[in-house]
C-alpha cells in the first residue's frame, strides 16, 4: 500500500529536459524553468533516484554544468559515469573519471573482504 504522505515514493525524481522554444537559453538549472524542464514520474532504476532514460538524457545535456552535476551524484550508475568520462569538456570528464576510480576502488576493497 502506498503511503498518503509520500505518494511519489517509487517514482523518478529527475527533471527531464523538455523541447525548448527557439532562442531559449540552455543554461537553466534542472527544475528552474518550466520551458526547459519537465518532472519525470517513471519507475527509477534500482539503487538510484532516477530512471534510466533520465540518466541518459541528463548525461547528454548540452550544458556542462548539468553534466558535471550528474557526474558528482553519489547514485550515478557506472555506465553513465563511463560515458561522462569521455566528455568533451575536460572538467566534466576529470570529475567523472575520479568518481569512477573511487567507486571501482571501493568495490574492489569490498570484494577482498
Amino acid at each position: 500500500m502506498r503511503s498518503i504522505r509520500h505518494p511519489l515514493r517509487g517514482r523518478c525524481r529527475a527533471w527531464r529536459p523538455a523541447a525548448r522554444p527557439d532562442g531559449h537559453p540552455v543554461t537553466h538549472e534542472p527544475g528552474s524553468c518550466r520551458a526547459c524542464w519537465r518532472p519525470c514520474f517513471s519507475t527509477p532504476q534500482s539503487g538510484t533516484a532516477f530512471c534510466t532514460q533520465c540518466w541518459l538524457l541528463l548525461a547528454a545535456h548540452p550544458s556542462r554544468q548539468v553534466r558535471a552535476a550528474v557526474a558528482a551524484r553519489k547514485d550515478v550508475p557506472l555506465d553513465v559515469l563511463g560515458d561522462l568520462a569521455d566528455d568533451m569538456h575536460a572538467p566534466v570528464a576529470y570529475a567523472a573519471r575520479d568518481h569512477l576510480e573511487k567507486l571501482t576502488a571501493r568495490r574492489a576493497g569490498e570484494s577482498e573482504r
